[in-house]
């Protein structure tokens, strides 16, 4: 489908956005596309939609953004878009417009889709979702892709952004900077993480963040360690945990001691935060060899 009867038919059916309010979907979606027939790169990719309303034209424009790593390499593609919200139906469909981003170094001679989609949005109250099916043409020589699934969820505000997914490291948490960090090496996906208060118990307390959802908020670190489980997403380059702080304690600044066991080996770490930056930690997988 090219632009010009696309945004035709956007015109003729979507203008005034009616219903807007019931499903807001500016901000940042974040999930998975599959393409039908696994190519030479990948057959599922992350996938995130960053939305914005643009209320002269009565549509919507933003970015589309695809990423996968692997061993041999990773595949990064951004674009803008253009769309529009289909009342009656619940459903947003959009087009890839102008290409921002292309990076292949699993497969450099692959060609990548320039996709439109339609997508259906649900809202039980506790996730904002859009699922539908995308379709395409080659950007070269314009032959059609296969299409696939989208399946996407919304981004709380009080998240982080989903770019932990992307080529930059998070650069906030809710309104606070994240410091530099360090990063650890473990060689399991699985691993078990204890939080507590490793000197004097002085009222720290603490919410913790891993790859922009919440382990727990507002918990008080004691001398008796908080546990928990996480799994690494291996196609993610910066699976992060983070300390958001939400007093000193009676000895600033707010500290919290982490032991990171993956099975084979303990890592000790301290991140220290206040009330203007937050502390990260970075965990990178790298398999026995």
């Amino acid at each position: 489908m090219n632009l010009l009867v696309f945004f035709s038919i956007l015109y003729f059916f979507f203008a005034p956005l009616i219903g807007l309010a019931q499903s807001n979907l500016s901000g940042k979606w974040v999930g998975r596309i599959t393409q039908t027939g696994a190519d030479n790169v990948a057959s599922e990719y992350y996938f995130e939609l960053n939305l914005q309303h643009d209320e002269g034209k009565n549509t919507f424009v933003g970015t589309t953004y695809s990423h996968i790593r692997k061993d041999r390499g990773r595949y990064i593609l951004r674009s803008e878009l253009k769309g529009a919200w289909k009342a009656n139906e619940k459903e947003f469909v959009f087009q890839e417009t102008n290409l921002l981003t292309y990076e292949n170094t699993i497969a450099k001679r692959a060609d990548f889709c320039v996709k439109n989609a339609v997508l259906r949005f649900a809202d039980d109250q506790k996730t904002e979702t859009l699922v539908g099916e995308w379709f395409g043409k080659e950007s070269k020589n314009q032959n059609p892709c296969a299409g696939g699934k989208v399946n996407l969820k919304k981004v709380l505000p009080d998240t982080t952004s989903a770019v932990q997914f992307a080529e930059e490291k998070p650069t906030t948490l809710q309104d606070r900077k994240i410091k530099k960090g360090k990063t650890i090496v473990v060689n399991h996906t699985r691993l078990k993480v204890d939080f507590f208060d490793d000197a004097e118990e002085d009222g720290d307390m603490i919410s913790v963040n891993f790859n922009g959802k919440w382990l727990f908020r507002s918990h008080k670190l004691k001398n008796t360690a908080r546990t928990v489980y996480i799994n690494l997403d291996v196609q993610n380059p910066y699976n992060f945990i983070a300390t958001f702080a939400h007093n000193l304690g009676n000895i600033p600044p707010n500290t919290t001691a982490m032991l990171i066991d993956d099975g084979k080996k303990k890592h000790k770490v301290v991140l220290k935060s206040d009330e203007k930056e937050s502390d990260i930690v970075y965990l990178e997988y790298e398999s026995e060899k």
